[in-house]
């Protein structure tokens, strides 16, 4: 391809700090970058390059990987040991309003948790006592059982009960201010294994997130006041008594609260939480407490995670094109020497982490309002074709990944590997990986056929691992929008080269258009074959009530801002419909497959690792 990134970049360090210079706003940008680069500590580069994508094909089978995963093994041995239990604790039941649990059946369901979840959260405080966490926190505690329970074969007839009486427990949270440090955790776990909603339309998971880091700041988590304070003696003051929080567990809190608020922030293309520069010096400052007590890739998690916060603050506030895809450069080099520099001590989470903070930045690129000068026009169009290129690359990288993680720690006690047990942000990752796929294939202008069936290969497997959880709404939701964004591509639907219709969202914008265009797509007024209104849409739990058991039907909001829906704003593009007239064979492998599995007709009962294999 002609149009290379490297190839603008050659002058961009040239050309950007002049213009950076000419005001004050890109003058603060500048210090930023240089400010975050000095607190990295890595060599800035002027060549930005791409790792390139893996075969899928390659993907080494269940037990022969010896690639380091996200297991118990991975935590330093002095910090393993999370769970303990008492004499007391095998001796008493658990009650919850009308729930009742022996004391066998309580301590599986930590144990498991212990086992399949808690790797994940790190910020948990050592459980010494099941009977002293339920009087100190029955929010947590029930928060666990809840999450424990909701796959584990034995109790999961037991969620639905908990389910019920777990809501009354979060009702206080909005009438009393958060006094206990337990309540955040909760809060976190949560957000990361959110409660299926049965009489609410969206997850409060932003909700939740807002309300534990202003809690946490509350419990000065982001700015502990050392043991032995005065302050820490005054009763007035609010906050836990000394002996219970220390400044390991307030670091822990705070940083859970920026992994989890980032990640939350990202996907709902909202602004990060914890963006600014004092913030993220607070961030450093808890890395610092807890690095003997952590994985040492925690550190390269959270150089990603301030990298995407920093980049979403910044480019928030360009509007000039030009300036935008330069600073978009510089970040997106950061991104690639942070890899470089921790190459030997990369792994499959990173990756995906890795992965889908590119994709979020590039998905900036084409937010940016449109230009009236066709000369800036055409140059837009060609920034945004150079960086849907590397988006191609990424998407397709974290997709492989994906299914590679899903073989990883494959044992008795990760059946099917550690895909049912990741929190929720690692398979929202996985969707908005697929809708670049979908927006490349629909709109890149010099689409190759080994590119078409690359992305075709990988959004099938995608929609596997979606479709092989029917219990599970949000998945099975995201199984149904690919459905119908390949239907799209099938039918040579017209998608607009150059704007988005939803571009409102930051760096979920390309997430949010595809699933706009899905819902379109499912709403064609036969007797025209045009979309209906907007107001007469019919929402996915309306018309796959079958496949989305106990989801509430509501109508779909009108409220798309930044969108244009007349015919003049959707550019008619030939290349499109040929697409779909001369790549039959993409088609007819999409259609073997949902014939095969008889996708949509019933649910799917079937082992993780036969879709892991690339069958």
């Amino acid at each position: 391809m002609g149009l290379a990134l490297g190839a603008d970049r050659r002058t961009s360090n040239v050309d950007l700090m002049p213009i950076l210079s000419a005001c004050q706003q890109e003058e603060e940008i500048s210090h930023e970058l240089h400010a975050l680069r000095s607190a990295e500590e890595i060599p800035h580069k002027r060549v930005l390059s791409l790792n390139p994508v893996p075969n899928i094909q390659t993907v080494p089978q269940k037990g022969n990987s010896t690639e380091p995963a996200l297991c118990a093994s991975d935590i330093p041995e002095h910090a393993v040991s999370w769970l303990g239990t008492t004499d007391k604790d095998a001796a008493c039941s658990y009650n919850l309003g009308k729930l009742k649990l022996e004391p066998g059946t309580t301590i599986e369901l930590f144990q498991y948790f212990d086992v399949h979840y808690r790797p994940h959260a790190l910020f948990l405080q050592p459980v010494t006592s099941l009977a002293d966490l339920l009087s100190r926190s029955p929010l947590l505690f029930w928060t666990i059982i809840l999450i424990s329970g909701r796959d584990h074969e034995k109790f999961v007839g037991l969620n639905h009960e908990v389910a019920t009486e777990h809501e009354e427990l979060m009702s206080p949270l909005l009438q009393k201010a958060i006094q206990r440090i337990e309540t955040i955790h909760a809060l976190l776990l949560l957000c990361m294994w959110p409660v299926p909603q049965s009489k609410y339309f969206q997850n409060p998971a932003w909700n939740y997130a807002g309300l534990a880091i202003h809690a946490a700041m509350q419990l000065h988590c982001h700015s502990p006041l050392g043991s032995g304070t005065e302050q820490n003696e005054w009763p007035g003051f609010g906050l836990a008594t000394e002996g219970e929080v220390n400044t390991v567990d307030q670091a822990r809190t705070w940083l859970g609260c920026f992994r989890i608020g980032t990640a939350i922030a990202t996907f709902s293309g909202l602004p990060p939480p914890i963006s600014t520069r004092q913030r993220m010096r607070s961030i450093d400052k808890s890395l610092l407490t807890v690095s003997n007590l952590v994985p040492s890739s925690w550190n390269t998690l959270f150089s990603i995670l301030k990298i995407t916060a920093s980049a979403m603050d910044t480019l928030d506030n360009i509007e000039d094109h030009a300036l935008h895809f330069s600073v978009t450069q510089v970040f997106s080099e950061q991104l690639d020497e942070l890899k470089q520099s921790h190459i030997d001590s990369w792994r499959v989470e990173l990756e995906i982490e890795w992965c889908n903070a590119k994709l979020y930045l590039f998905a900036l690129t084409f937010t940016t309002p449109a230009n009236a000068d066709p000369s800036q026009t055409t140059q837009t169009r060609i920034h945004r074709q150079t960086i849907l290129q590397k988006a191609f690359e990424v998407a397709s990288s974290l997709i492989t990944q994906f299914m590679k993680l899903g073989q990883l720690c494959a044992s008795d006690l990760h059946p099917g590997g550690l895909l049912k047990f990741l929190p929720e942000l690692y398979f929202t990752s996985l969707f908005n990986a697929t809708t670049f796929l979908f927006r490349f294939m629909a709109t890149f202008m010099t689409l190759t056929t080994a590119q078409g069936s690359q992305a075709m290969g990988l959004i099938i497997e995608a929609h596997k691992i979606f479709q092989s959880y029917p219990e599970r709404r949000e998945l099975t939701r995201a199984a149904i929008h690919i459905e119908a964004l390949i239907d799209i591509l099938k039918q040579g639907a017209t998608i607009s080269t150059s704007e988005l219709v939803v571009k409102n969202k930051l760096g979920a914008s390309i997430m949010f258009d595809a699933i706009f265009h899905a819902c379109r797509q499912r709403n064609i007024d036969p007797r025209t074959g045009r979309p209906l209104a907007v107001q007469e849409w019919r929402t996915v739990n309306e018309t796959f009530a079958e496949r989305l058991p106990g989801t509430p039907a509501q109508k779909l909001g009108t409220d798309v801002r930044g969108s244009n829906l007349g015919n003049n704003d959707l550019e008619s593009d030939q290349r499109f419909t040929t697409l779909a007239e001369q790549n039959s064979q993409w088609w007819e492998e999409w259609d073997k497959y949902i014939d095969f599995f008889q996708v949509g007709e019933e649910h799917l009962d079937m082992d993780l690792d036969p879709l892991l294999d690339g069958n």
